[in-house]
């Protein structure tokens, strides 16, 4: 049975296999693993998910990817740079018809 969840960690969409899952994948499950060990080693994981949450909530997140504005600011510069690259290209394109022409003429 697949649930739709958000990863507690990185705040993307995931499909998740059990019912209980919080991360999306091992990258996530890592990072969180060592974040609790050196910050809240003292917690259950059902606590420290529960901080994991409220620091989330108080916009305190320890994950600085975690923050849909940064998540919404890096999807955007991806546009833009794709945007870029392209006209580059187009730009390139006609620079290298223009030098042709120049030296067509010349002959």
């Amino acid at each position: 049975m697949a649930i739709t969840r958000r990863c507690v960690w990185c705040s993307t969409q995931f499909t998740a296999n059990r019912q209980h899952a919080k991360l999306c994948g091992n990258t996530c499950t890592v990072a969180w693993h060592r974040f609790k060990k050196a910050n809240l080693y003292w917690l259950t994981s059902k606590e420290a998910f529960e901080v994991l949450s409220n620091m989330a909530q108080e916009g305190r997140h320890p994950n600085p990817l975690f923050a849909p504005a940064h998540r919404a600011f890096k999807e955007l510069e991806a546009d833009v740079y794709a945007s870029a690259s392209e006209a580059l290209s187009k730009y390139n394109s006609l620079l290298e018809k223009v030098i042709e022409y120049g030296q067509e003429e010349e002959r």
